[in-house]
């Protein structure tokens, strides 16, 4: 047994050595391994964050679908503005009317007013014509009258005297005297009732000269500090309502304007709104899907309409084409840096991809791969 145990220690001794020579070289390796895989990141960050400082032609795909939240959206502003805009047109048609009525009403207050100052100028006129007969029909009941009442007055005195000397003498009784006196009370009134009657005319003839006076102040259309009478404030109380109606429908035609002048240009800013929505790609996903790449202003010098477009598998290694650029949009957006994360101003660019897949690259390449191959 003594002479077996000095035999095991030096295979012992090898096997540990070889162990140790197994792990240094597995540590080695795996140290090696790992510095490389540092040094290949290392040099791929740099590599990429240097390419993106040079390399000025690449554009970041996106997908758009028809039930894409911002496709929803913008059918949904659609939708909003123009409903606004045939809400406005509404309400413009409604002032239209608004405003014909107004004409109409200010067109009929000024008829009326025309109207009214000739009536009154015929009214004054016939009322001045009137007069005159009047006038002439009066001094002839004056002349007249003189020359019955002296006619009358030496007739009854006459009669009187002779009923007298008659009765006296006993030529005529009583009831002639009385039938007599009975005739000559009768002239009496007679000559009464006409003086009665020229009264009346005076009084007839300075009415009409009152309503000529009320009715050719009408026709001026000047207002009186104080009306001559009843009838003539009636007349300037109707004809300042109907200036008055003419002002309101003036004001109103003047404001309904306004107003429509001002919704036609809403309407023209509508239009041009929709028109700006209608032509966003965004609209053209409703049809079906849509590649869209954003494109930097700073990379659009060097990325053209029609331009081929290549995706890379391994970052920017292994490059194929997959499209070309179709077209860009108006209208600016904001999106960030691919590589840098910083935000970034440019347009949207439609892509026709012969790959669909390659849509789904965070960045895809113009004109060339980034390395040439």
């Amino acid at each position: 047994m003594t002479s077996r145990a000095p035999s095991l220690r030096p295979a012992f001794g090898v096997a540990s050595s070889n162990l140790n020579k197994l792990l240094v070289s597995a540590y080695k390796l795996i140290g090696f391994g790992l510095l490389a895989a540092i040094l290949i990141g290392i040099v791929s960050y740099v590599g990429i964050h240097g390419l993106y400082l040079v390399h000025k032609a690449w554009v970041v795909p996106t997908v758009v679908s028809p039930s894409d939240p911002v496709v929803l959206d913008l059918r949904a502003r659609i939708a909003h503005e123009d409903w606004m805009r045939h809400k406005v047109l509404a309400d413009r048609a409604a002032l239209e009317v608004q405003l014909r009525k107004a004409k109409r009403v200010a067109e009929l207050e000024r008829l009326y007013q025309s109207q009214f100052k000739r009536a009154m100028k015929r009214d004054a006129a016939f009322r001045r014509s009137t007069l005159k007969e009047l006038a002439t029909i009066r001094a002839e009941q004056a002349g007249i009258q003189r020359e019955v009442r002296t006619s009358l007055s030496a007739m009854i005195s006459q009669t009187q005297k002779t009923l007298k000397r008659d009765f006296d003498a006993q030529l005529i009784d009583q009831e002639h005297v009385t039938r007599e006196r009975f005739q000559l009370a009768q002239m009496a009134l007679a000559q009464a009732t006409a003086s009665q009657s020229r009264v009346d005319l005076d009084e007839k003839i300075r009415r009409l000269s009152l309503e000529d006076e009320v009715f050719e102040s009408a026709s001026e259309a000047v207002r009186a500090s104080e009306p001559l009478n009843h009838e003539g404030l009636a007349l300037q109380r109707e004809h300042e309502n109907s200036m008055n109606e003419a002002l309101g429908a003036g004001d109103d035609i003047e404001a309904l304007a306004r107003g429509i002048d001002e919704m036609d240009q809403a309407v023209v800013h509508y239009d041009e709104i929709l028109n700006s929505l209608e032509e966003s790609p965004m609209l053209r996903a409703t049809q079906g899907k849509l590649t869209l790449a954003f494109i930097p202003y700073e990379n659009q010098d060097s990325i053209g309409e029609g331009a081929p477009v290549y995706a890379c598998r391994l970052g920017v290694l292994v490059c194929s084409k997959v499209g070309r650029v179709l077209t860009y949009f108006e209208g600016e957006i904001k999106q960030a840096h691919p590589v840098y994360g910083r935000e970034l101003r440019g347009q949207l660019a439609e892509l026709v991809l012969e790959d669909p897949a390659s849509a789904k690259q965070a960045v895809l390449h113009v004109n060339r791969p980034p390395l040439l191959f």
